[in-house]
């Protein structure tokens, strides 16, 4: 039975191999040209850093050439920011958090996927990133003019919310 099971599978795989390499000629020569010329790597990125989302944000780029598209970057993390923030009122997190167990909120295009991945990394980094502290970190009032020391039974009444 078991030589049977091994000659069906010789089969498949002895047809399967010729099938592909077929093709044209003319096929390979377009599929090699649409592919994008590769770019040079240098050994010493490009490199700036910032204060955002109250944290160091870093970005490097080490292909040659692409000195603009740090600031496009930094600029596209600044708008998204404004957006994915808990600590400015209006924004599409602000919104979510004021709706919470009340109502759904629309969100754009690009918060979901986002909200989706830090859930996955929540459950799934053994603690070391937590997606519900917000309400214990808005008690330091990081990010803000006047960051603060909050009193320990604020402390415990959030935690034990």
């Amino acid at each position: 039975m078991k030589l049977k099971k091994w000659v069906r599978i010789g089969l498949i795989v002895a047809m399967i191999v010729p099938l592909t390499a077929c093709g044209t000629s003319t096929s390979r020569k377009n599929a090699a040209s649409s592919r994008p010329k590769p770019t040079k790597v240098v050994k010493t990125p490009i490199e700036d850093t910032q204060f955002m989302m109250g944290t160091v944000v870093t970005l490097r780029i080490y292909n040659k050439g692409k000195d603009n598209v740090l600031a496009g970057a930094f600029k596209l993390l600044k708008t998204e920011a404004k957006e994915i923030t808990v600590n400015q009122k209006g924004s599409e997190i602000d919104k979510i958090n004021a709706a919470a167990g009340k109502k759904p909120v629309a969100v754009s295009k690009d918060i979901y996927p986002m909200i989706k991945a830090a859930y996955y990394y929540s459950k799934n980094s053994d603690e070391s990133f937590d997606l519900a502290i917000g309400p214990i970190t808005s008690l330091w009032h990081i990010d803000f003019p006047m960051p603060r020391c909050p009193l320990n039974k604020k402390l415990i009444r959030t935690l034990s919310w």
